[in-house]
């Protein structure tokens, strides 16, 4: 049997794919055994939504600062000498990715149509 945070961890990854998958954003899938060398990705790599690659961290109790406040939308967090990174609810990001699905689609079709003339 598996160590009890690795079931954890795995399941957490299944919920996030499953969530994308609700949305419809296609491909959206996970590497076997949290290693993305199974699906010919990076090593780190746990999963896939709409090619765009991931790792999924679950913690028992995630840092008080990456939590945001009541009333905002996110965090953003920055490490000296490091890159801005926004930490949002994942509903919200999923909301933002079916958005840009939306917005190729929409832009694949007009370009479609326009070379039809």
């Amino acid at each position: 049997m598996s160590h009890p945070s690795k079931v954890k961890g795995t399941k957490f990854e299944r919920d996030c794919v499953d969530a994308a998958l609700a949305r419809k954003l296609l491909p959206s899938e996970r590497a076997w055994g949290s290693d993305g060398r199974s699906k010919g990705w990076k090593e780190v790599v746990d999963m896939m939504i709409m090619h765009h690659a991931y790792q999924c961290k679950r913690r028992r109790i995630l840092p008080a600062i990456m939590i945001p406040e009541e009333g905002v939308c996110g965090r953003i967090l920055r490490a000296d000498n490091g890159k801005a990174l926004v930490v949002i609810p994942y509903e919200d990001y999923l909301t933002l990715l079916e958005l840009e699905r939306d917005h190729n689609a929409q832009t694949t079709a007009k370009s479609d149509t326009g070379n039809a003339r």
